[in-house]
């Protein structure tokens, strides 16, 4: 996962462009970790795809604020708020983990230990 260069004292920070360029390049990286999270379940895998997913809808939703911020107008935003959006979100990543703890319950009785298969 590629995270955007630190400041430094000989350059400035990385433009909102940039930025966006990285995210693109983890979404990339997610749809290929989500394939093997498919194919090949093990917690690993599991893990670095909700880690992924959580890092990128947390960079996007900076960039989001930012723009706000500049009085950047945001054409997907829904009228009246967002709302009803963070609701089906939040709901989502419930129903996510929930089936990742099942998972990891269903394959605690194969075999122990890292990147353990977590079906048959």
């Amino acid at each position: 996962m590629s995270t955007p260069p630190a400041p430094s004292a000989t350059g400035p920070p990385p433009t909102h462009l940039q930025t966006l360029t990285l995210i693109e390049l983890d979404i990339a990286h997610l749809l290929s970790t989500a394939s093997t999270s498919i194919h090949n379940p093990t917690r690993t895998s599991i893990a670095e795809f909700h880690a992924s997913l959580a890092s990128i809808s947390a960079r996007l939703q900076r960039q989001v604020v930012a723009l706000r911020a500049a009085d950047i107008v945001v054409g997907l935003e829904p009228r009246g708020g967002d709302r009803v959006g963070r609701e089906v979100e939040r709901e989502l990543w419930k129903e996510g983990l929930e089936a990742v703890e099942v998972g990891e319950r269903e394959g605690e009785g194969e075999s122990e230990g890292e990147g353990e298969i977590m079906r048959e």
